[in-house]
């Protein structure tokens, strides 16, 4: 299964599916949450930022760094 940014910007993969595999998958657990968000259409850079921000989160912040809490939020987000 492809899970990676590229998947998400081409519409393959959503959001919630890379984060879902990014708490399992050491190799996605390493992208970092900002990129996954900007890498979807709808969401952009900017949006992504103030999403992780409006969570406390950073943009260094990791997939695999992410509670089950912050993933349900994410998801909402950009649902």
């Amino acid at each position: 299964m492809d899970v990676s940014i590229a998947s998400v910007a081409d519409g393959a993969r959503s959001v919630a599916d890379v984060l879902a595999v990014g708490g399992h998958d050491s190799a996605v657990g390493y992208i970092y949450a900002v990129k996954v968000l900007e890498a979807d259409p709808r969401v952009g850079k900017v949006r992504a930022r103030r999403i992780l921000d409006d969570l406390g989160l950073g943009e260094t912040t990791r997939i695999s760094e992410l509670t089950a809490e912050q993933v349900a939020s994410i998801v909402a987000e950009v649902a």
